[in-house]
């Protein structure tokens, strides 16, 4: 059922991206309409499967490993379609929509580990989902750095305006980029603290040097110290600050990968009748 599930859910999202992108080039209102009618189908599938799973397990602490990539993807979901009503944004709703459907497409691929994410307590799942959202706004900031940057390219060389441009002014379009990198730092920074909490709790030794607890450490620094240099000097704001969090952001996403790839961290320990247990 799992795999029906997260195939339909992002063969929606790849649908209403195309809408979308539709809409964005031929301004026709039935588009928009179609698009926020698919995202609310997959959005209630998704919702749907999260309770069916919270549901039907008998301890919520324990539940798949792949879970917390759904948690992600309906994340994101519904802010595409909290943004849906801002028109002037809808560049970055469509690229979303897209890393989205890519997201839950490849979902699948741990579906074969059967690994289950084992959680000494259930208050860590706020830890996680804490550090969800961090990540989905410093994804979103990442777009609207993309879009920040192709309207830039575009305003001084006088070129017509693409479906990738928005129409709000590039003064906003910082501003926006900078309420979204301090709301995606303070979840960061909440999780990090409750996670540490727990930590101390519950794992032995100098828990950390784990690469992963590292790797979140990392990720708070790099963009606290964008939003530092966007306080002390303006002129980090605008071009610099968009090129810094696109590149932070693809920075940040190639060492999480190489983590996952070379490391056996002590939050794969937590990963219990799978492939991963050890």
């Amino acid at each position: 059922m799992e795999l029906v599930v997260l195939s339909l859910v992002s063969m929606l999202d790849l649908i209403s991206s195309f809408y979308l992108w539709q809409f964005l080039r031929l301004l026709r209102p039935s588009y928009l309409q179609i698009t926020k009618l698919l995202l609310i189908f997959a959005i209630s599938i998704q919702s749907s499967f999260i309770a069916f799973e919270l549901i039907t397990t008998s301890n919520i602490a324990s539940l798949p490993s792949w879970f917390s990539h759904i948690v992600l993807t309906e994340i994101v979901g519904i802010g595409c379609l909290g943004l849906l009503h801002w028109k002037r944004l809808l560049p970055v709703v469509l690229l979303a929509l897209v890393l989205s459907s890519f997201v839950v497409a490849i979902v699948p691929f741990y579906l074969s580990s059967g690994a289950i994410l084992s959680l000494p307590s259930l208050w860590l799942w706020l830890h996680i989902v804490l550090m969800i959202v961090g990540e989905v706004l410093f994804l979103f900031s990442a777009l609207v750095s993309l879009v920040y940057i192709a309207s830039s390219r575009q305003l001084k060389n006088r070129e017509s305006p693409s479906w990738l441009t928005s129409s709000l002014s590039l003064p906003k379009l910082d501003e926006v980029l900078g309420r979204l990198m301090v709301a995606g730092v303070f979840s960061l920074s909440f999780g990090i603290l409750l996670g540490g909490f727990f930590a101390e709790r519950f794992w032995k030794g100098a828990w950390w040097l784990d690469a992963k607890v590292l790797f979140a450490h990392f990720t708070w620094l790099i963009y606290f110290l964008i939003l530092l240099l966007r306080w002390l000097k303006p002129s980090w704001r605008g071009q610099k600050s968009a090129w810094l969090a696109s590149l932070s952001f693809f920075l940040v996403l190639m060492v999480s990968g190489a983590i996952d790839l070379a490391f056996h961290t002590k939050h794969d320990e937590l990963k219990i009748n799978g492939a991963s247990d050890e």
